[in-house]
């Protein structure tokens, strides 16, 4: 199986509880089973940028009930 690299972009909030909600929010996404390698966690001004690996095939298994 080939792995597609994606990324996710999650937004900083304004408050700083938005920061901690939006780290809470990348450690659930970085945890979901179809998701096979993170490669990197970027820091940039409007948010964190999250680079990972996926198999397609397992996200579809994951899809049908």
């Amino acid at each position: 199986m080939k792995g597609k690299i994606e990324y996710k972009i999650f937004p900083w909030g304004i408050r700083a509880k938005d920061f901690e909600q939006t780290l809470k929010d990348v450690e659930k996404f970085v945890n979901r089973p179809e998701i096979t390698d993170v490669i990197s966690i970027v820091n940039s001004s409007f948010g964190l940028i999250v680079w990972y690996k996926t198999f397609r095939s397992l996200k579809i298994m994951l899809k049908k009930p």
